[in-house]
Parts: structure tokens; sequence; C-alpha cells
């Protein structure tokens, strides 16, 4: 439905009341570059080849037990995904022109999977790159200045001129920086709301011990920490998902989102299921700062195992610096503990050897060849 309505020149009285009835849907904008985005309908499984799919989903319908087909019969989030290509840049610019100029698109969702460490870079800034021509191009509507808005928290905390300025993956040593010369200082005022989520699957228990699996977690940690850094200079919102269990059995769709534990951990980094996800997206799209902390009681919750909102930490559970949480499910905009970042993170993300994290930047520790299906030397030495 959202679909058409959409993307159709349709006029006349009879076509504006069906595209007015159909954008009422909170949506927002999901841009990735492998095979999957991060897909919360069942009903339908989305091709890899698609440049341009939509999603109408009914939040809560996971927890029905129904046939996969009567659910999301009353959808509340609309999810546009978008396929950025590394061959066509020219596509990814006429979609997102297509889509925002017939739909105000509040909230842009940049997914990347850390199950390939070394293509998250090439991945992020390809849809990095993407988000800014556009909003050079096509800036938001500024809206007029209302005081009772103004006092409301703000989700729209990314300027484009942070996007312009801001390299992923660079090393702090790293002295070839990126050139700012001729980026208008107005850029400043420009702003838009990005989460970046990242798909992070727990490694298979027999899988747990060797040395392929260490030089994997190390490249995972060093992704996390540049991922880490790159959210808090965009003043964005990060968060960590773990895809649901495939069912083995050829043909069939996905297991549903609750068949994965609302929060789990894995030996680098905390995760949340989609369902805890598609919530968020959700809020986000209807202007909820999701990471505020009365916001986060359910992740809290989940990592837990039991409420702790209303009880006040005893003076044995008082944080120290020994017992402060260094990982999280999800970062919000002043939330990104930049201390930890470049000092614990930093460390752990070190793989003596092979790379230095304050030194190399993640191209130099991790190079990839997209085109070509090139492997990364770090992880296969």
């Amino acid at each position: 439905m959202g679909l058409f309505s959409v993307l159709s020149d349709t006029k006349g009285e009879e076509g504006a009341s069906s595209n007015s009835s159909s954008l009422m849907l909170p949506t927002v904008l999901q841009m990735y570059t492998d095979d999957q985005p991060i897909q919360l309908e069942e009903v339908s499984v989305l091709s890899k080849y698609s440049p341009l799919t939509f999603q109408a989903i009914q939040i809560g319908s996971q927890e029905i037990e129904e046939e996969v087909k009567n659910r999301h019969q009353t959808p509340d989030l609309g999810i546009w995904n978008c396929r950025a290509s590394f061959t066509n840049a020219k596509m990814v610019d006429s979609l997102l022109k297509t889509v925002t100029t017939k739909q105000k698109i509040p909230v842009y969702i940049w997914t990347v999977d850390l199950s390939k460490p070394e293509q998250v870079e090439p991945s992020l800034t390809l849809l990095q790159n993407a988000l800014t021509r556009h909003l050079i191009e096509h800036p938001p509507e500024t809206k007029e200045e209302d005081p009772i808005e103004d006092k409301k928290p703000q989700t729209a905390t990314t300027s484009l001129f942070q996007l312009q300025t801001t390299e992923f993956g660079k090393a702090n040593e790293d002295n070839n920086r990126k050139e700012t010369d001729g980026i208008e200082e107005s850029f400043q005022s420009i702003m838009t709301t990005i989460m970046i989520c990242v798909k992070l699957s727990p490694l298979p228990p027999q899988q747990e011990e060797g040395d392929d699996t260490f030089k994997t977690k190390q490249a995972q940690a060093l992704v996390i920490y540049h991922l880490r850094k790159f959210a808090a200079a965009l003043n964005c919102t990060l968060c960590f998902v773990e895809p649901p269990v495939e069912k083995k059995e050829e043909g069939t769709a996905p297991e549903a989102a609750t068949d994965v534990p609302a929060s789990t951990t894995t030996s680098l980094q905390p995760t949340v299921d989609y369902y805890t996800v598609s919530k968020w997206w959700k809020e986000l799209a209807l202007g909820e700062p999701i990471w505020e902390d009365n916001k986060k009681d359910t992740v809290t919750d989940a990592l837990e195992g039991e409420d702790t909102a209303d009880a006040a930490p005893t003076e044995e559970e008082a944080p120290t610096p020994e017992t402060v949480e260094v990982a999280l499910p999800l970062y919000g905009p002043g939330k990104h503990q930049e201390d930890l970042i470049e000092s614990v993170v930093l460390r752990s993300a070190n793989y003596p050897g092979h790379w230095d994290a304050s030194k190399d930047s993640l191209w130099v520790a991790l190079p990839s060849d997209l085109t070509t299906g090139q492997t990364n030397e770090n992880l296969d030495t």
C-alpha cells in the first residue's frame, strides 16, 4: 500500500486522499549495502537484488500467536529499504530523491553487518556519502521557531556539517586528515536523525576457541571501536542487534523475532533483537529520544534480568572506574562515553603483530575489495 501510493504521481482528489492516508504512517528509511537489510516483516522475503522495497509492519504482532499471514493487519510503522550500490551512485541518489520528495522521512537508518568486519568501512562510507549528497541537494525543511516545541527533546542531532567533516575508520595518529575547506558553515544548521544499526550474530559454540576465532573477534573489536568513535563524532544513535536464527528447512522464512531473547551478550558486545529495534524505530519516527534513561528501562531489564529502574545503588554497588559498564546495546547523543572509547575500547581493539588501533586506520588494518571479492589478509594469516 505505502510503496505504490508514495511513488505514484496520481492527480485528482481521489489520488490525493489515498496518498495522505498512507503517508500518515510513521516511517523510517533504512539504507544498506549487503544482501539483506533488517527485515521486520515475516510475510514476505525481500530480494537481495531489489534496490527499493517497503515494509509496513505492526509493532507487537510478533507476540501474537497467530499464523504469519494474519500478522501486520493494522501496520503502525513504515520502513523504506534502500540498497546502495558501489557501482551505481546515481541510482541511490535517484531513489532517495524519489522517496523523500513524496514523503517526509524523519529518520535515516544505516545498517551494516559485523559478520564481515572488513566490509563495514567501505559500506558505511558509501551510505554516509550518499546521504550527504542527498541532504546537500535536498535539505530538510526548517520549522518556524515554536517555544513549546523547542522545549521538547530533539532527535535530529546530526548536522550536515558533521556528515561532511567526519571520516569513519581513521586512526587517531593518522596524519592524512580529511579536507574540510570549502564546506559551508551554514550546513551546521541542517539537522537530521541518524541511527546506525549493526547486525552482530554470536559465534557458534564449536567456534568459540581457536586462533581463527580470536582473529575474527579482534577484527570485530576494532570495528566496534571505530563505530562508537564515529557515532560519538556524528552525535547520532548506535545500536547493536542480533539477527534471528533462520530455520534450517529449505524454503522457510526466518523465525519470529521473539525466538531471540530481548537482549543477548556475545564475548564482545551486548545486542538486542529485531522486535526491540522495531519499537525504537517507531519511537524515533515519532520524535521520541530513545536514548533517554526512562526509554532504556527495557534494555536494562533484559541485561540484568530484573527491574532495577527504581532501585537506588548501595554503597557496595556504587559505580567505580573498574565496574562502569563499557558495552551497551544502545548509545545515543550525549551517551557515548567518549572517555571509555579512547581508553578501554581502544586497548581491546589492538592486535599485536597485525595492527595498532591508534596508528592504523581501518582500511589499513582490514583492507577490502568488495568489487573483486578478495578477502582480508589480516584474517586469513
